[in-house]
């Protein structure tokens, strides 16, 4: 099987689940930490998140799931 754990896929879906769990939208900070990941790959996967649509936002009003 293919290695998982540390993989952006997995950073990725750390930051789903806690943008799904979430009452509202998170500041940059929590959204980076939430991912389990280094700063430069958290970074990366957030980018790729927003770029594919499948989270929005942005530092001034936060990070959600697309309404």
């Amino acid at each position: 099987g293919q290695k998982w754990a540390g993989t952006d896929r997995q950073a990725r879906g750390r930051i789903v689940q806690a943008l799904r769990e979430a009452d509202g939208p998170l500041p940059r900070a929590e959204v980076l930490a939430a991912s389990g990941a280094p700063e430069a790959q958290a970074e990366r996967c957030l980018a790729g998140l927003l770029e594919d649509g499948l989270a929005e936002g942005d530092d001034a009003t936060g990070y959600a799931l697309p309404a």
